[in-house]
């Protein structure tokens, strides 16, 4: 797998191709593991898997600083390694989005000023990816250098035309 120029994507900042993500289990703000950062992670996958593809980079907050993997690893109680983290990241996409959805996954750890990263690169999905949260089912896309969910005749509107025979 080709390691990501991340110095070079930091200096391009978020964009409709790339998402940083502080992380994926642990709040910075709360100082405390949250599930929310699960569903968030989950939320930016689908929209890229609904758009284009993208790549997203877990232990980089919004402003480009690398802040690395290590409170999340911490939240894993089996294995808390790189992969107890693909494993996890897997098995959230998987919950979420169904099994098939992993098959647009490549996960990918490296170095970044002295810290480990997660780099996940999402392909464009050949059919609409849809977030499973309780009794609700949510379509999520990439617009810009943010994801947003789309109402009912937005997502059809929207899987018409991006995914038209």
């Amino acid at each position: 797998m080709d390691v990501v120029d991340i110095d070079d994507l930091i200096s391009k900042g978020e964009s409709d191709e790339v998402e940083f993500k502080s992380s994926a289990r642990w709040d910075y703000r709360e100082g405390k593991q949250n599930k929310v950062m699960e569903s968030v992670i989950a939320k930016t996958i689908a929209g890229f898997l609904n758009g284009n593809g993208g790549i997203v980079i877990v232990g980089i907050d919004d402003d480009g600083n690398v802040l690395g993997l290590e409170k999340d690893y911490g939240t894993l109680s089996k294995r808390p390694d790189r992969d107890g983290y693909q494993q996890f990241l897997v098995n959230l996409v998987s919950s979420c989005m169904g099994k098939d959805s992993c098959a647009y996954l490549s996960v990918s750890f490296q170095p970044a000023k002295g810290q480990e990263i997660c780099v996940i690169r999402v392909n464009r999905s050949s059919r609409p990816v849809y977030i499973q949260e309780g009794q609700q089912t949510r379509f999520y896309v990439r617009t810009g250098n943010a994801t947003q969910e789309l109402g009912t005749k937005e997502s059809v509107d929207y899987i018409s035309s991006h995914w038209a025979r």
